[in-house]
């Protein structure tokens, strides 16, 4: 019994589901080519003509104020760059969040004129819904785990 319950405690536990995200983000020497959402991770920058690097602005959505923010590769020389890459990492929980844009001065034309946005105002939000999965986790390692273990016993 002390094997089973050992093997249920190691296997399963309940995730924390708050996300680590930038609330608003704005380009001051440039444009983004679709209006920023949160939940989107990759971006097209038009830079400015006179541009070298990303300048931006940005606000984060915390409970705790113990965040650290890093910029890889913010620069752009010869028409050429590697992808811009802003990471958020708190630093009480170690979570990492990463966002990405790729720089370029030439505005390509869109292929569609207008951004349709999603509404969200229909979505669900399921009470406990981690309590339920995690309910279903935990009923199916206590299947797998006897058929699996003791079913080869007998």
């Amino acid at each position: 019994m002390k094997k089973i319950l050992f093997f249920l405690l190691t296997c399963f536990f309940i995730l924390d589901v708050n996300a680590l995200e930038l609330s608003s983000f704005e380009v001051t020497n440039g444009n983004l080519s679709i209006p920023f959402d949160s939940k989107n991770n990759l971006y097209t920058v038009y830079l400015n003509e006179d541009a070298k690097r990303l300048e931006f602005n940005y606000d984060i959505d915390l409970n705790v104020n113990d965040y650290e923010i890093e910029v890889l590769n913010n620069q752009y020389e010869n028409n050429q760059s590697e992808p811009v890459v802003i990471q958020i990492k708190n630093k009480a929980t170690e979570e990492m969040a990463s966002y990405t844009f790729y720089l370029t001065k030439e505005e390509e034309s869109a292929v569609f004129n207008e951004y349709i946005e999603t509404e969200t105002e229909n979505t669900k939000e399921i009470e406990y819904l981690e309590y339920y999965v995690g309910g279903a986790c935990l009923l199916s390692i206590i299947v797998l785990f006897k058929v699996i273990v003791i079913g080869f016993k007998k």
